[in-house]
């Protein structure tokens, strides 16, 4: 290298470095401009209610998203569902006994949200809804003249056509919040699935979610849980349910007495048929059946009728089953009873078969831990009615059943303490059809449903007449003919349950006679008593 070229690198090099290290001088006072810092957080301050607020409205949204993953975990509900086919969404909640959706807020809507955020991520379509679909008017189904039975669809019923067609979805999802924390951010939810076209009840479930969710245990939620896992374990009779394509779950209470429920509609009631519902849903035969919603149809005695027509008489105000049918758009009736502390009765008949009784019979309470005089006396009136019941004598027949009791010969006062009657007076009736029933298929008989108003004799009648007359109100026995059966099965219970206390031993007495007519010929066939 030459010198020439050698300065010329030294000055270059020395022009490099000093534009390098020397920072410009500045002239001004005005202060230099902070350089963003993109790698440092910007410290928060104290959280503000809006800030907490906001992040609640995330977590209940959060909340409605494991709803729906628990639901997806722990239950059939979505087993069979096409999810080529969207989901309709509507919040129920206590609609069913008149209480109107009101005090909606944001938690709603970011419950909601969550619901919707779950079935989208099981890949379910789900319509947004508009203004097109209603909630019933409660005049239409609570306040009825004559009453409605209880448990009523609420969806306005018009709009079912709506929801098929403009919003093209089969499927009703119907959710019930029951019990709700916003600050434990937990909640207690019914859900009911619903095929639209069919009204076939395809799942029923309460779904338990969020943090700290035992505290919203209340006493009903603790007995939908006795009850559904109750019926969800029990071994209903046998070929039972491969007759229910078309069944309506119905409370019967104490209608057959007073026309009024004795436990009235309510939260509690409403855990009761939801429970049920759930427990045939999960049941292992539940396959075979199809429980369906009520709709319209479902009209109830007036009260005044059961002044004067026989005890245990249907509650259902149709004097034929085919109207009855066409009416429901149902075939079949799951009547039952909540025995307070013991268990559920069921009758289960069909209606298609001219009101055939298909099942009676007690499922007992889990968990429960009181004395349980009624399903106690239930179970010995059908042991004993077994054996003295001389089934060859009714072999083909049709049956019916008729509390005679002490009516030929106080019949004034027997239309008061009727007034009276509880469960175990339900419980002798339903103890001798259950007996009938457990062997009516090895000798063909059929016990019937009394549906139409049969009335007893009023208390002039008696006068000046041969003793012991039938107590039913009629000029000869073809008029039973029209009631389809063959036989009635006259009872007279002897021990006046209404009255005595359920701590006192005479609780369990059991003296009963009846007598056995076949109508046909007008002829007693059988007289027996059973005692203990």
């Amino acid at each position: 290298m030459n010198f020439k070229s050698y300065i010329i690198t030294i000055c270059s090099l020395s022009t490099a470095l000093l534009f390098v290290s020397c920072e410009p001088v500045s002239y001004t006072n005005t202060p230099k401009p902070d350089t963003p810092k993109f790698d440092t957080p910007r410290p928060k301050g104290p959280e503000t209610p809006i800030r907490k607020d906001a992040q609640k409205f995330l977590d209940i949204t959060q909340l409605g998203t494991i709803v729906i993953n628990d639901l997806n975990n722990v239950n059939k509900a979505f087993k069979g569902l096409d999810k080529n086919k969207q989901l309709f969404i509507a919040k129920v909640d206590n609609l069913t006994i008149g209480q109107e959706i009101s005090g909606l807020n944001q938690w709603d809507i970011a419950f909601e949200n969550g619901l919707i955020k779950g079935l989208l991520g099981k890949n379910f379509k789900v319509s947004e809804k508009l203004d097109y679909v209603k909630i019933r008017e409660v005049s239409e189904y609570l306040g009825t003249n004559p009453k409605q039975g209880f448990y009523m669809h609420s969806i306005d019923i018009e709009s079912h056509e709506i929801i098929k067609n403009k919003y093209d979805s089969p499927y009703l999802f119907e959710y019930q919040v029951v019990e709700f924390s916003k600050e434990n951010s937990s909640v207690i939810i019914y859900v009911r699935i619903v095929d639209i076209s069919t009204l076939k009840i395809l799942s029923s479930t309460l779904i338990k979610s969020g943090n700290k969710v035992e505290v919203l245990l209340s006493p009903n939620m603790k007995l939908y849980d006795n009850v559904y896992s109750s019926v969800e374990s029990f071994q209903f009779p046998h070929e039972l349910f491969d007759k229910l394509n078309e069944a309506a779950l119905l409370d019967i209470d104490i209608l057959n007495i007073s026309g009024e429920y004795n436990l009235r509609p309510g939260k509690k009631l409403m855990a009761i048929e939801n429970a049920i519902t759930s427990g045939i849903s999960d049941n292992l035969d539940y396959k075979k059946v199809s429980l369906i919603e009520k709709t319209t149809g479902f009209n109830l005695k007036f009260s005044s009728v059961y002044e004067n027509i026989l005890f245990n008489t249907n509650p259902i105000l149709y004097e034929e089953w085919s109207e009855f049918i066409r009416k429901t758009k149902c075939k079949q009736l799951i009547m039952y009873r909540y025995i307070e502390n013991e268990g559920i009765y069921f009758r289960v008949l069909d209606a298609s078969q001219n009101g055939t009784i298909l099942g009676s019979f007690v499922i007992p309470i889990e968990n429960r831990l009181e004395a349980t005089p009624v399903i106690d006396l239930f179970e010995n009136v059908k042991k004993k009615m077994t054996n003295a019941i001389q089934f060859k004598k009714i072999e083909n027949k049709k049956v019916i059943l008729i509390d005679g009791d002490k009516h030929p010969t106080e019949s004034a006062s027997y239309s008061q303490n009727l007034k009276k009657y509880d469960e175990m007076q339900f419980a002798i009736e339903e103890g001798i059809l259950s007996s009938i029933l457990s062997n009516a298929s090895t000798h063909n008989i059929q016990a019937r449903e009394k549906l139409k108003t049969l009335y007893l004799k009023r208390p002039w009648m008696y006068d000046n007449k041969v003793f012991n007359l039938n107590p039913l109100y009629l000029e000869d026995w073809s008029q039973l003919k029209d009631f389809g059966v063959d036989a009635i099965l006259v009872y007279n219970n002897l021990i006046p349950y209404y009255s005595i206390d359920r701590s006192v031993d005479d609780i369990y007495e059991i003296a009963v006679s009846f007598r056995i007519i076949d109508i046909n010929t007008g002829s007693i066939i059988q007289v027996g008593e059973i005692s203990n």
